[in-house]
């Protein structure tokens, strides 16, 4: 397992994009750090590790060796506290290298995916695409759908993190949102583009507008965008709202364009690695954050004081 050097990037990263929607969110990131193993037929297995902290496992053929794996954790020295995400069954091997480790918390999600294809037909509702200039406005939005669809705790929320990545989207991500007279009630917005897919995320209703056809309008908006731009989609979805989601559809028949799970194909199969015995579950949890300061908007109360000598 050796780290994959800056001329051998773009022919690793085509074989990465072979597997489309597994792939997306690793391929979208800025200064992925790339490990591969190959023999005489090619490359059979590729980590790609992100500040330290986050580790993308592409595990498609036969499992590569224990010491394999824990070659690529100490070349990419990483943090602490870390987080593998990807397919369980990539995952649940790459976690077996990883005794006396300790898994601390788990998300395990479903991979839903819409091929590009001809336009949908998504109602009467008017949605708009934001910009940086409404990141106060829609800083509402973000802080609820983060403590209902992503952190593990409302506790945790960090307002600052949040801003920082809010504004981060609205500068490089496309972002549609549903307005009631002048509040933001709606959202849904790519996280992650590469190739012939976009990665969704941020799909989320104020309760009191939740059951309103909202979120069909603006997915069905986004995914014809995407089509015309040549891209698919994926989601991802936690298990069990993709549950109650499906138990209910028959009374929210407008609430989502059609999705599908991801399929596993014959032609590239996802092997079944027998996980350890004490690995639980498979999961796949991620957490964006960055490391500089942002900008704060003067007066907002949900902002902490920050000392001007304190900030860079």
């Amino acid at each position: 397992m050796k780290q994959v050097t800056v001329a051998d990037h773009a022919s690793v990263r085509t074989w990465l994009s072979r597997f489309g929607p597994q792939t997306t969110g690793m391929l979208a990131q800025r200064g992925l750090k790339l490990f591969a193993e190959s023999d005489d037929s090619g490359l059979r297995a590729v980590f790609g590790v992100r500040d330290r902290s986050v580790v993308y496992p592409v595990l498609p053929y036969a499992p590569i060796t224990r010491q394999q794996l824990v070659r690529v954790f100490h070349l990419s020295r990483l943090h602490e506290n870390f987080c593998l995400m990807g397919p369980s069954d990539w995952v649940n091997f790459a976690e077996s290298a990883l005794e006396p480790a300790r898994r601390l918390r788990s998300v395990d999600y479903d991979l839903l995916i819409r091929a590009r294809q001809e336009s949908l037909s998504g109602g009467s509702i008017a949605v708009t695409q934001a910009r940086p200039r409404d990141a106060l406005k829609l800083f509402s939005l973000q802080e609820g759908y983060e403590k209902e669809e992503v952190l593990f705790s409302p506790e945790e929320f960090q307002p600052v993190l949040s801003w920082i990545a809010l504004q981060k989207t609205l500068r490089e991500q496309l972002v549609l949102v549903a307005w009631d007279r002048e509040q933001p009630v709606a959202m849904a917005r790519t996280n992650a583009r590469a190739g012939e897919w976009a990665q969704l995320g941020g799909v989320y209703t104020t309760p009191s507008h939740r059951r309103k056809g909202l979120q069909k309008a603006l997915l069905v908006t986004l995914l014809n965008q995407l089509s015309k731009q040549g891209q698919g989609a994926c989601l991802f979805v936690k298990k069990q709202n993709l549950k109650e989601s499906k138990s209910n559809e028959s009374a929210r028949p407008h609430d989502h364009p059609p999705f599908v799970d991801f399929p596993k194909t014959e032609k590239e199969p996802v092997p079944s690695y027998p996980p350890p015995a004490d690995i639980p579950a498979p999961s796949i949890h991620e957490a964006n954050q960055e490391p500089r300061r942002p900008e704060l908007p003067a007066g907002h109360p949900k902002f902490p004081a920050i000392p001007p000598e304190q900030r860079r």
